[in-house]
């Protein structure tokens, strides 16, 4: 078993994308595939981590690329055409607030998220 954890990022990954992430997932699976000989590996995505999986495996469908055997989930939401407890994180002013930091930042801390959820809530 070979684990890929979260770090959150810091100033220099502030530009990274969806793109960069999957890469970086598919750079994993040729390592683990490297080590153990094996053709093909099996992913389990926890929360961001099964979103960027799914991105990666549509991808790979799509050009005809088997090297994931399967996938397994916990705590992901795929589906973002229903309400779920991430929209505490989509008030406008909250939105607004993200981009004008990620901008000149590049990234947002976790604090500062919970803080402007926390005041949102208060009004």
């Amino acid at each position: 078993m070979f684990m890929v954890s979260w770090r959150n990022p810091a100033a220099e990954q502030g530009r990274w994308d969806l793109d960069t992430y999957a890469r970086t997932v598919s750079s994993a699976i040729d390592t683990v595939r490297e080590i153990t000989g094996s053709p093909d590996v099996n992913l389990i995505g926890f929360c961001a981590g099964g979103i960027i999986a799914t991105a990666l495996l549509n991808h790979l469908a799509a050009v005809g690329d088997y090297r994931v055997h399967s996938m397994s989930y916990a705590v992901t939401l795929l589906d973002f055409g229903l309400r779920a407890p991430v929209t505490a994180f989509s008030g406008r002013g909250l939105v607004a607030f993200a981009g004008r930091r990620s901008r000149r930042k590049g990234i947002i801390t976790s604090r500062q998220m919970g803080q402007r959820v926390h005041l949102a809530a208060a009004r």
